[in-house]
């Protein structure tokens, strides 16, 4: 019996969207559509180049590696690209404040007598903004910062010393008192 394989997002608008192939395991995925549509494994090496990854699903399950061995007759595997974020970056902060919200929901009635209405109400707030912020910092990939250089000799650093041209977000920009040589920021 053939498998499904549904493309979503852009594999789906360069691809097409189904595909319907013979495979005795789910590890011959990505090996079946490679050698059989002209460009996707070359599309898989970009698409990981630019920061995507994939999400797939089996049966309207998100499924993980454990889970990606397993297949069966007839089953119906989605391939998914999104954006890769930053990992675990905001995992604590968004617990936090989950946590914090919590607090703040248990400590109303009871804590309007303990630590007054108005503190239960602003854990509550300050717990909601933690959280928020926790979720963009998972979703949102992190700026590499100082790493980045135009050069391997071109080191940034916080000193003003010779011309250093630097290409990264966050480095000083240098501010000309009287005569001094200064590189591009």
């Amino acid at each position: 019996m053939k498998t499904t394989i549904k493309l979503s997002g852009s594999m789906a608008q360069r691809f097409g969207r189904t595909h319907r192939r013979a495979l005795t395991s789910a590890n011959e995925v990505f090996r079946a559509l490679s050698n059989t549509i002209d460009g996707f494994d070359a599309y898989l090496r970009e698409a990981r180049a630019k920061g995507l990854d994939f999400v797939i699903f089996r049966d309207r399950r998100n499924i993980g590696h454990e889970e990606f061995e397993l297949l069966g007759p007839g089953d119906e595997l989605r391939i998914i690209p999104v954006i890769r974020g930053s990992k675990r970056a905001g995992l604590f902060q968004a617990v936090l404040g989950v946590a914090l919200i919590a607090g703040g929901i248990a400590l109303g009635p009871a804590g309007a007598a303990l630590i007054g209405k108005g503190a239960a109400l602003n854990i509550g707030l300050v717990g909601a903004s933690m959280a928020l912020g926790g979720v963009v910092q998972l979703l949102s990939p992190q700026v590499s910062g100082l790493r980045m250089r135009q050069e391997p000799d071109n080191k940034p650093s916080y000193a003003f010393g010779g011309p250093v041209n630097t290409t990264a977000s966050g480095n000083p920009v240098p501010l000309l008192y009287g005569q001094r040589e200064i590189g591009g920021a």
